[in-house]
């Protein structure tokens, strides 16, 4: 189809930056404010880092 060859590209460039700029190799990931979240990825845990982020 045309156009897919570009998406596939598209697709492929935003992996390589996920994975060179934020070490994300896999899903569910997090960047907030530009730095991965570490840790596991629960509500808690996310609520938590968001809400440091609001003081």
């Amino acid at each position: 189809m045309p156009g897919e060859k570009d998406d596939l590209n598209t697709l492929n460039d935003i992996r390589k930056v996920a994975f060179e700029t934020y070490k994300i190799n896999g899903t569910p990931s997090f960047v907030i404010n530009g730095e991965s979240f570490d840790g596991q990825p629960t509500w808690p845990a996310l609520k938590a880092k968001l809400l440091d982020l609001t003081k």
